[in-house]
């Protein structure tokens, strides 16, 4: 039997924290989670905890929050909250895998389980999770090698062996949606922060969830940008525009999202390429690209298919006016600081939902990535990293809750 108790109250607590979100960005409210069903895994029976002082959930990893309060002596708590993590650590997209989801969970498995007494966001305060009677958070990561059927079978084990209590992942869209209908049957918490395809949070789904922003918005701003740039400095002779984009539903979803709102802006779509994830050369798309000859290029691609484009395209010297990317690699901040070192980082500009140049002044932004870079072997936390933390910090204040 599943302990509805202890299922309901994480329900309560995600429409709460959800709501408070939402309310403080100026949104609307998602559905209400309904009951959950009654396959989730077991869990011991925690009482309910006396009600913290409920505050507004961080939309940066640098937000403060109220501190939950302790249970009541005597109470019984469950022994380990247990979260299910699904990563592509190897294969296509192992970069971002290792990037924003493993070195990300292990910093907040560290900020639960830790005592930060100075550092003012869930869970960092006292050791565990103290709507849980203190008991520890645990990330059980599992390697899908960057591959939906992988992903789905780690999934189905993660509920019926390790009795996980929530998913997070996958960290690519596609995959994600690959999973989310696993989680959504066995009625199990699932989020996935940084997945900014618009399509994951327009299937009516009950169970998923997430905090970052989507590409209906990032790309939005981003093709405003644009529209803004030549009244204020940019350059006027930005006409036409050609699409670059992989093959799955990240970089589908972005693309239509690009074709939708470059007319609105007056640019013209000279071509619109789909490519294969996982191509080993682009000579062909490349030289495609130079007869359009697109004041614009919008790119998006994955890690490997970036590498791929920009040794053919340097090869054969196809430099367009201005690259604006929907990230995809350039989430990746171990491949924008070797970027930086090769040149500087210049000719193309993303749609980065985080500053981090504001962010880096922040006291909790510098402690969080004081505590990333133990698992970073020194890397920063970059803009998906910073998406995911916030979003597994937002967890821990529901569990909390």
């Amino acid at each position: 039997m599943r302990d509805t108790r202890f299922s309901s109250r994480v329900t309560r607590s995600l429409v709460l924290v959800v709501a408070l979100a939402v309310a403080a960005c100026g949104g609307t409210a998602p559905t209400t989670a309904p009951a959950p069903a009654s396959k989730a895994p077991e869990a011991a029976k925690p009482a309910a905890p006396e009600a913290a002082k409920p505050a507004a959930p961080a939309s940066a990893p640098t937000q403060s929050s109220a501190a939950p309060a302790k249970p009541a002596a005597g109470n019984p708590a469950v022994k380990e909250f247990v979260v299910g993590a699904v990563y592509p650590l190897t294969g296509n997209f192992s970069t971002l895998g290792q990037t924003l989801y493993l070195w990300t969970s292990q910093t907040v498995e560290d900020i639960v389980n830790n005592d930060y007494p100075d550092l003012k966001v869930p869970g960092g305060p006292g050791k565990g999770l103290n709507g849980l009677g203190g008991a520890p958070i645990r990330f059980v990561v599992r390697d899908d090698q960057s591959k939906g059927d992988v992903a789905r079978t780690l999934v189905e084990q993660l509920i019926t062996v390790d009795k996980v209590h929530w998913f997070d992942g996958e960290g690519t869209s596609g995959i994600t949606a690959q999973i989310q209908p696993v989680a959504e049957q066995a009625g199990i918490p699932m989020s996935c922060s940084p997945c900014s395809s618009p399509s994951l949070t327009e299937k009516g789904l009950k169970w998923f969830w997430r905090t970052g922003p989507h590409d209906g918005l990032m790309v939005g701003n981003l093709f405003q940008f644009l529209k803004e740039w030549p009244e204020n400095g940019g350059p006027k002779d930005l006409k036409t525009i050609a699409m670059f984009s992989c093959d799955n539903v990240f970089c589908q979803d972005g693309r239509k999202i690009a074709l939708e709102q470059a007319p609105k802006i007056g640019l013209q779509v000279a071509l619109d390429l789909t490519t294969k994830t996982g191509s080993q050369t682009f000579s062909s798309e490349v030289q495609r690209l130079q007869s359009a000859n697109a004041d614009i290029l919008f790119f998006t691609q994955y890690p490997p298919e970036t590498v791929v484009f920009q040794a053919d395209a340097k090869r054969l010297n196809y430099n367009p006016k201005v690259i604006v990317t929907n990230n995809g690699q350039y989430s990746d901040q171990l491949w924008l600081d070797a970027q930086k070192k090769t040149n500087g980082g210049v000719g193309w500009m993303g749609r980065d939902p985080t500053a981090l140049d504001l962010a880096s002044k922040n006291p909790r932004y510098r402690a969080i990535n004081e505590i990333y870079k133990k698992y970073s072997n020194g890397t920063s936390m970059g803009e998906g990293a910073m998406r995911q933390v916030t979003g597994l910090l937002w967890m821990v204040d529901a569990i909390n809750r």
